[in-house]
């Protein structure tokens, strides 16, 4: 079972919902990004867990609008969802960034050209922190869970452009 799972679970067992509107929900929360979910893996996973029986679904149609399959936990899945919030709470602390090869295979480029790219970085923490700051109503719609993760966002993003500028004052 997977983070994924967990996430998918932790959505389910507050309110029976589709795999379209839990899409939705997570494209509008901005969520993609915090809880690395993509709209393709909301599918997968959730048809998953039902053949796992950790979730049961219904087919519901509301007026004019199309049937869809509606997801609720079951009750081995709220079990599951206990494991994994242990599972998952107590695991090894990982941080990995997509720009870690970057930074690992810089001594390899000339400085100049190296200097360049930890500044493209920089430009792009700094987007980042704009995109942020822009959703920031957003995350807080979720509740305190949102606010929280909100608050972790910037506190990792600003930690990273401090760790930035030390770096490129380490490339002159």
């Amino acid at each position: 079972m997977s983070a994924i799972d967990l996430t998918l679970l932790g959505l389910v067992i507050t309110q029976p919902i589709s795999a379209y509107d839990l899409a939705k929900f997570v494209e509008q929360h901005e969520l993609k990004d915090l809880v690395r979910l993509s709209i393709p893996a909301i599918y997968k996973n959730l048809k998953k867990l039902e053949q796992e029986g950790f979730l049961s679904s219904a087919l519901e149609k509301h007026g004019e609008m199309p049937e869809k399959t509606v997801y609720t936990i079951t009750e081995s899945g709220r079990q599951l969802f206990y494991v994994l919030m242990d599972k998952y709470a107590d695991e090894k602390i990982k941080y990995h960034f997509e720009f870690n090869p970057v930074i690992v295979n810089l001594d390899k480029l000339p400085k100049p050209k190296g200097k360049q790219l930890v500044i493209k970085l920089k430009t792009r923490l700094e987007k980042r922190k704009q995109d942020i700051k822009k959703h920031e109503q957003i995350w807080r719609t979720i509740g305190k869970t949102g606010a929280v993760l909100l608050s972790q966002a910037q506190h990792i993003n600003d930690a990273l452009l401090v760790w930035i500028d030390e770096l490129i004052h380490t490339l002159q």
